[in-house]
This record gives structure tokens, C-alpha cells and sequence, in this order.
């Protein structure tokens, strides 16, 4: 067992958080003990903590990685450093997450945004999403793909990240716009209730099964409005945001209000 104990005399919990999740910039983030750093009205942490694919390096400790990378000859490739790299870099991402989250000044992006952020939670014990390196579907530089386990019913999020894709600076905004499907999905699979009936569930409920358009539209317009630009990339003078994302989601994912491809639980 590992659960912390709250006191609610005191508005903190006995033991600190075992993630240490502590960014020098944040000041929230250095009481180990406070509950998502002091923001309960706008954050949650249901079940704690992600954890890497084994393409970073898995069960793996940051100090196992590096004394591996130390040990592998020059001649050979450093997968072991590879993976610290990744994970630094995803963990920079997400700060910046945090950083844009407690500086939004529009409760709506900010209440959207903490749903995303939320989604994927910090790093350590399984809470059902997994970071993995590579390609997590068959398309684009990011990703995230969607297995049920059909025994328990629990959904498995595995969100791929190709890093030698994403443009610099840009980790943030990845995790950012696949937080947002990761949190359809687990929302998707608590109101279907269990594996089994996921799919009698979307075709009564179609309002709730979007398809791929909606999906990506409503996940690229939350990276819009908290980043400002999709990858450093902003509307043209006088181009509204609709016709931008159109723009975008036609050429990056093929879809359009005429073609929106196929749904979320087909």
C-alpha cells in the first residue's frame, strides 16, 4: 500500500508526495506535502502518477539509466542517455504545462487545461497512462492510442512521442494537446462503465463518441488558447482561430467539418 494520509485540520497531507515533483519556478510545487499545490478548486489527483514505456527506459530509475549510459562504450549507441534525455524532456514539458496553467488568465482555458494536465498526472506508479518513445498510432509526430483491458475494464492510455519530431520548445504543447484525448478516454470509459459494454455505450450515446475532427479540433483550439500559437505558428492578421484550425487539421491530420473520419469507439 502507498497511499498518503490527509489531515484536514491542517490542509495537508502526514507524508509527502512520494513523486517529489518540485520545479524551482513553481513556487506551489516546493510543500511536498500540499495537495496539487494548493489549487483543490482547479486541480485533482485521483490516482497519482504516469509511468515510461519501456522504450524510456520502463520500471528503470533515472540512476540505473545514467550508470548504464556511463558503462556503454563510445563505439556504441547510448540508448540509456537517449532515454534520460527523453524523460528530461517530458518533464520539462509538463512544467511548462504548469507554468502556462497557474499564469492563464481565462478560467475556462485554465479549467480545460487542468483536465489535460490532470489526465496524464506526474511521474511514477501506474495510473494507467504510459509515455512511451515512438509513434504511438500510425500517424503524425505524436500520439496517443487507447486499449481496454477487456477482463477489468480499465483503460490503458499509451501516449507516443517521436522526439526527433516535435519541434524545439514544442514538448509542452504535445503533451498538452494528447493530455486532452487521454482525458476523453478515461472520461469515455468511466461513464461506459466497463470494456464490454463500450461499444453498446457509444451508439447510444453518439453525442459522447466525437469524431476524429472533433477530437483533434478540440484538442489543437485548448493548445491554441493556452500557448498562444500550434508549434510557434499563429492565426494570420484578420484569419480567425476557426479558419486557422481548419487550416491545420486538414493539412496535419486530413480532416475537415466535410470529412471528419471515423469516431472515437467505432
Amino acid at each position: 500500500m502507498q497511499a498518503r494520509f490527509y489531515l484536514p485540520m491542517y490542509g495537508r497531507f502526514a507524508s509527502p508526495d512520494p513523486a517529489r515533483d518540485q520545479h524551482i519556478e513553481l513556487t506551489q510545487s516546493w510543500n511536498i506535502y500540499s495537495y496539487v499545490r494548493n489549487m483543490p478548486t482547479m486541480r485533482i489527483d485521483p490516482t497519482g502518477l504516469y509511468t515510461w514505456g519501456r522504450s524510456l527506459g520502463g520500471s528503470s530509475s533515472d540512476e540505473d539509466l545514467l550508470r548504464t549510459a556511463l558503462n556503454t562504450p563510445v563505439n556504441q549507441t547510448n540508448q540509456a542517455l537517449d532515454m534520460l534525455v527523453n524523460r528530461t524532456d517530458v518533464r520539462a514539458g509538463l512544467s511548462e504545462i504548469d507554468s502556462k496553467i497557474d499564469n492563464c488568465a481565462d478560467p475556462s482555458v485554465r479549467s480545460e487545461a487542468s483536465r489535460s494536465r490532470n489526465a496524464i498526472e506526474t511521474e511514477g506508479l501506474e495510473n494507467g497512462v504510459s509515455i512511451v518513445a515512438g509513434q504511438s498510432g500510425q500517424r503524425g509526430d505524436v500520439g496517443v492510442t487507447n486499449t481496454i483491458a477487456q477482463k477489468s475494464g480499465v483503460g490503458v492510455h499509451e501516449i507516443g512521442l517521436s522526439f526527433g519530431q516535435i519541434p524545439q520548445g514544442g514538448m509542452g504543447q504535445a503533451l498538452e494537446h494528447e493530455g486532452t484525448h487521454v482525458a476523453d478516454r478515461k472520461e469515455a470509459i468511466g461513464l461506459g462503465n466497463s470494456a464490454r459494454g463500450m461499444w453498446k455505450w457509444a451508439l447510444a450515446n453518439p453525442q459522447l463518441n466525437p469524431t476524429k475532427y472533433s477530437r483533434e479540433f478540440k484538442a489543437s483550439s485548448l493548445q491554441l488558447s493556452l500557448f498562444g500559437s500550434i508549434y510557434g505558428v499563429s492565426p494570420a492578421p484578420g484569419q480567425s482561430n476557426t479558419d486557422y484550425l481548419n487550416n491545420f487539421l486538414k493539412n496535419s491530420y486530413g480532416v475537415t467539418p466535410e470529412n471528419q473520419d471515423e469516431t472515437l469507439w467505432p
